[in-house]
């Protein structure tokens, strides 16, 4: 529909004059490149519809890894479900690197290579502070109920500045709706002695999956492999 808008220049007026990464794809831009075929955009956009699956799932297995592990937090997320919800309710562009300084010192140019370590990032008390290695779900939440605010410059693992993740926002609210559900419904407790370490990729996939029992929280426990 936004491709025949273009073709037929009935985009709206409040669209003029601003930047849209759409706009740029479907008619073609000196940054996005010339308009790619039908075929290269379907599947573009198919990738980009389903690009969270993978990350999503990764997530989620480790965070039931660390709730099951740490049922105190696990009671506190249940409280907060309790307060908050009834029980019906869970039946840009790349921009080419200039000439810089990092706050390092070091020289970079658009020649240098840069690699960022998330996992480090995360276990820098320098960064995070001397709990940076503790399960603390509460560092993400403010006094006041809210989610604490944190550049993405500092928990990177979604990138930051123009090649940030446009998924991020779908992957949080995917993965808090699953969590809440499961743990609001179920007891998950991982197998005792099942081996927990991850394969060394950018995904962190966990090497052995997550093998675990899940009993029904409203009935008589039984376990489901």
């Amino acid at each position: 529909m936004k491709q025949e808008e273009i073709e037929k220049g009935m985009e709206a007026k409040e669209d003029e004059g601003i930047y849209s990464l759409l706009n740029c794809y479907l008619s073609g831009h000196e940054v996005t490149g010339p308009t790619p075929a039908e075929k290269v955009m379907r599947d573009n956009i198919t990738g980009l519809i389903f690009a969270t699956e993978g990350t999503t799932s990764i997530a989620l297995t480790w965070f039931f890894w660390l709730v099951s592990k740490n049922p105190f937090a696990e009671t506190k997320i249940r409280e907060e479900l309790k307060r908050n919800f009834s029980q019906e309710g869970f039946n840009k562009p790349p921009i080419p690197l200039q000439p810089d300084v990092l706050p390092s010192g070091h020289q970079v140019n658009q020649n240098t290579h840069v690699l960022i370590s998330a996992y480090s990032m995360a276990r820098m008390t320098s960064v995070w502070g001397e709990d940076c290695r503790e399960f603390k779900p509460e560092r993400w939440i403010t006094e006041d109920g809210r989610i604490r605010h944190e550049p993405p410059h500092k928990f990177f693992s979604f990138n930051a500045g123009p090649r940030i993740c446009i998924g991020k926002d779908i992957a949080f609210t995917l993965m808090k709706a699953t969590a809440a559900s499961i743990i609001h419904n179920y007891d998950v407790q991982v197998v005792k002695n099942h081996p927990v370490t991850y394969n060394l990729s950018i995904g962190f996939r966990m090497k052995h999956g997550l093998l675990a029992r899940v009993s029904k929280r409203s009935a008589q426990p039984r376990h489901i492999n």
